[in-house]
């Protein structure tokens, strides 16, 4: 860096006041030293893998148990409806409205079927809730999928 580039640097961090202050982690947050697991590896990042493992058990004791497709049965339902509208396309917006629809139709359905509450704590109605938000929600995406398919016909017209 030449002279000039010095004091202009210098120059600036006096006018600003710019100051550089250098910590080190452990001197701010003396009470953080994480030490490995056994196996290695944070053990927050464990903590997280079993929080995670006992909600997927949760849910899918309200997706799937006790039907006869088995722990992924809830995919496999909702897959053969989607396989009956093969013209619908699933991968826009509206498809996936749909889906998660389904989704909640299934989890509702299931509750239901076997007389029991979600162990989720969430009730079958929410459950009926969410298939009514998301066939407003397809509502909506569909008049809006239609009013751009409008425009853009408008606009090839030149109007």
């Amino acid at each position: 860096m030449g002279a000039f580039s010095k004091r202009w640097r210098a120059d600036l961090q006096r006018r600003t006041k710019v100051k550089t202050i250098k910590v080190k982690f452990k001197d701010v947050f003396p009470d953080t030293v994480v030490q490995a697991t056994p196996k290695g590896g944070h053990p927050r990042f464990h903590e997280i893998i079993q929080a995670m493992s006992d909600l997927h058990d949760r849910k899918n004791t309200d997706y799937a148990a006790g039907m006869d497709e088995g722990p992924l049965g809830n995919f496999e339902r909702v897959a053969k409806i989607m396989r009956m509208y093969p013209g619908l396309a699933w991968d826009g917006p509206f498809g996936v409205a749909v889906c998660y629809m389904l989704k909640q139709l299934d989890a509702g359905l299931t509750l239901k079927a076997q007389r029991r509450e979600s162990v989720t704590g969430e009730p079958v109605t929410s459950r009926f809730l969410d298939v009514a938000v998301y066939a407003v929600l397809a509502i909506i995406l569909e008049e809006t999928e239609a009013q751009i398919k409008d425009e853009a016909e408008a606009f090839e017209r030149g109007g």
